[in-house]
This record gives structure tokens, sequence and C-alpha cells, in this order.
């Protein structure tokens, strides 16, 4: 285990340490999502890995940013994250006619957003509306569970990367590999020398062999000694597991000229979507389960 992988997870593990009132990160909610914090040190706890950044799985609507806008900690090109929660919504919620149901899960107690929307913005539906090209988007997301773990060694991300793929993260990867180490098993001039070795022709001769080649005799080739293919990695390797498969992104309205927004389905529609949303959830979950399962009966001897 490398210096470097032991300074980085002890500096990471500090950071966790903080006290939740104090702690904050660069994702919308600002903290470790409590649904993957066990999972979270359960990792951490093996020598071997350590955990950089993590999303349990969230409902998201989110707002796209004007395009020649940087990069923002609230999404990207500037974009906002109007609505967020990491767990499965209320079935309470849209139960109120009165208020369409994209105005209830705006002003949710499970909305865990940093962002508030505006009070002068207003929200209509226009079921005949097509959304004007080059305009604002708003997307109504299932995001599931996403985690990038350091590993101490190529062995151990490899044991985590199995254990992620079996457990349905099929897009999960090595995402980076230290360098190789430069083989050491290659002769040097010197060395070459030093064995009686003369070259023609950019191959190795005897002496007696050079003199046939030399008297128009039939050049006989030494074999060539195979080189060793196996490379040291050494150094951490962070493994991304994730999976696009239950994820959802669907357009459900854009912001207007007049900086309102404007949706374009109805709310049995957007109700729909946070069933599917609750649906997979649940999936993510299971899938959650067997990725904690795969990794501890991996490290299991390793604890």
């Amino acid at each position: 285990m490398t210096s470097v992988f032991q300074a980085k997870k002890a500096k990471i593990l500090e950071q966790l340490s903080t006290p939740t009132q104090d702690y904050t990160d660069a994702s919308p909610k600002g903290s470790v999502d409590a649904p993957v914090q066990t999972l979270v040190k359960e990792i951490n706890d093996i020598e071997s890995l350590v955990t950089t950044s993590s999303c349990s799985g969230r409902i998201a609507i989110y707002i796209e940013g004007y395009p020649s806008v940087a990069r923002s900690s609230q999404g990207k090109g500037g974009g906002s994250w109007l609505f967020v929660s990491h767990t499965p919504l209320d079935e309470q919620v849209g139960q109120d006619a009165s208020t369409s149901l994209f105005s209830q899960l705006l002003s949710s107690p499970q909305n865990e957003s940093h962002v508030s929307v505006s009070p002068q913005m207003q929200t209509s539906t226009d079921l005949n509306s097509a959304m004007p090209s080059g305009t604002r988007l708003l997307h109504f997301k299932f995001e599931p569970l996403i985690l990038h773990i350091l590993c101490s060694s190529l062995w151990a991300a490899r044991k985590v990367l199995i254990a992620s793929q079996a457990a349905g993260f099929r897009e999960s990867g090595i995402s980076s590999v230290p360098e190789p180490a430069r083989p050491t098993n290659t002769p040097t001039s010197t060395q070459a020398e030093s064995t009686g070795l003369e070259q023609l022709d950019g191959r190795h001769f005897t002496e007696r062999e050079g003199a046939d080649v030399a008297r128009g005799g039939k050049r006989q080739y030494p074999k060539r000694e195979r080189k060793s293919q196996k490379q040291t990695l050494d150094g951490p390797v962070m493994v991304a597991v994730r999976t696009t498969g239950l994820a959802i992104d669907a357009p459900v309205g854009y912001l207007g000229e007049d900086d309102n927004i404007k949706l374009v389905v109805s709310d049995a529609y957007l109700s729909g979507l946070v069933r599917m949303g609750n649906q997979r959830f649940a999936t993510n979950e299971e899938r959650k389960q067997r990725l904690r399962n795969g990794i501890m009966q991996a490290f299991r001897v390793d604890d």
C-alpha cells in the first residue's frame, strides 16, 4: 500500500469526520446523502479503499443554464436544481387539486435544493405549445447511485469493479491508473557486450555465428528471450461505480422569454414520472445492497 494512497485516505476521512452542521461539499445538497452514509462508512473501513464522492440516487427537476455561462456548483452550464430529493417522494404529493403538481414539488418538505425560486416567477401549462429551439429546457430526472472509490492498488480496484458490475452497475469502470513501471529485463548495450554478443544488422550473434555470417555462411539467428508482459502497477486506482440503465431524463417544460416556466406536460404525466422515479428508487436500493454485499465479500479476508 503506497504512502500516496494512505495520505489521501487520511485527508478524506478527516473531512468526513467533520460534524454534519459544519461539513460541506460541492454537491447540490452540500453533504454526504443520508441513504448512502452507512455504505460509505463500511467501504472506508476497508483498509485498501476510500470513497472520494457519492450520490445515493435522486429525483430532481433541473433547468438548463445559458450556453455561454460557465459551469457552476449548482448545475451544468450555470443551470439550477429547482428540486432534489434523495428519498422516494411522498404519495401525498399532488393531492392538492388547487395547486399544480410542479408547484407542490418545489414547496415540498422533501425538496433538498438550496435554490429558491423567485416569487415573481410564474408557472403556466400549455399542452399545445412546442418547446422553442435554443430555450432553456426543464428536465425531470432520476439519477441512480454513483460512487467514486479510490483503491490502493489495481488488485483492489479489480475486486471493486467485479462487485459493481455483478450488482447491476454495468457502466462501472476504472477511470485512472498509475503509470506502469519500466521493464527491468531489457539488456543494455553494455550488458550485451559483457555476454560476448556482437550486433549485426540489428541482431545479436556469438563470435562463431558472426564469423560464419562474415564468410557468407548461413545466417543463424539465436533465440530471442521473450520479454515479460507483466508490468507492475503501483499506486492509487480510481473506480467509478455507476449505471445508466435506471436513469430518467424527460423534458417537461422550458423557461420562456419572460423568465417564467412554461410546462408542456399535464399533471397526470408528471405524476406518472414521479411514480416511475419512486419505482427506480426501489431498484436502486436493491442494487446498492448487492453492491455492499459484493464488496464486503470480496474484501472479507482483508477486513
